[in-house]
């Protein structure tokens, strides 16, 4: 039995160990940074987090500030940080920031720093500037929405979508973190929609009754959907990157 679980679909032993992808700013991306940003601390507990509870951060900082619980919420973050604290107001917080170092909570002490999209992320860069085409997405597939997270697969960044010139497929512009690793024919599938059962009219009471005596549906045992085959051409790069210096003696 412990062999047949080391095989199973979703097992430790079957994932690999890291992966990687890009992904497009949105519109709720956007908003959601602007309402977080000046509301938002990453608190450490000094000297460890030993006996150290999001409740009792909140006592703390409604004991020393006088900011209502209601006001406050507290959650545990990803390390190196103990804990996210939002607040309702931005001064709340600008007050809270204040006592970093000193803030008591239980036997410890709290230092406070501001969230901001920058924490915890490393530098990167798309430097290969690529224009690409893309052959064999159906007609009702291609939208700019559709060709960002298909972009965001191969990572790269749409840039430029041009217009397309025949039925055949599309070019666009885009930024590339590696064009090698771009391959030349991708499948991609589309899980087929959501079916939605229509409303009942009050005007038919006897339909409704009818359909609400029946025994509810299986779930399912699979998600259908469709594969299209692509085709991808790379057809310009830009290596945006200065070149080697050399200097007299070649080296």
């Amino acid at each position: 039995m412990e062999f047949l679980e080391e095989f199973r679909a979703g097992a430790p032993s079957q994932r690999p160990a890291f992966g990687s992808c890009v992904l497009s700013w949105t519109t709720d991306m956007a908003a959601a940074e602007q309402q977080l940003c000046g509301k938002v601390l990453l608190a450490s507990v000094l000297g460890g987090r030993l006996l150290v509870l999001p409740a009792m951060v909140v006592e703390a900082i409604g004991t020393t500030c006088r900011i209502p619980a209601r006001r406050v919420r507290v959650e545990v973050a990803m390390l190196p940080s103990d804990f996210q604290i939002t607040f309702a107001d931005a001064d709340d917080c600008t007050a809270v920031l204040g006592l970093s170092g000193n803030l008591a909570c239980g036997d410890s002490k709290l230092s406070f720093r501001r969230w901001h999209r920058l924490v915890d992320a490393d530098y990167a860069e798309l430097i290969y500037l690529t224009r690409l085409g893309i052959d064999g997405l159906p007609p009702h597939d291609r939208g700019q929405e559709v060709i960002k997270q298909f972009l965001n697969k191969l990572d790269c960044q749409l840039v430029e979508l041009y217009s397309p010139v025949d039925a055949c497929g599309l070019e666009m512009m885009v930024w590339a973190r590696n064009p090698n690793n771009i391959p030349k024919e991708y499948s991609v599938l589309f899980p087929e929609p959501e079916v939605v059962q229509e409303s009942i009219s009050d005007e038919d009471p006897d339909m409704a009754v009818c359909i609400a005596s029946k025994p509810l549906p299986a779930p399912p045992v699979m998600k259908r959907g469709l594969t299209y085959r692509l085709v991808l051409h790379i057809m310009e790069v830009v290596d945006l990157t200065p070149p080697p210096h050399f200097g007299a003696d070649g080296r």
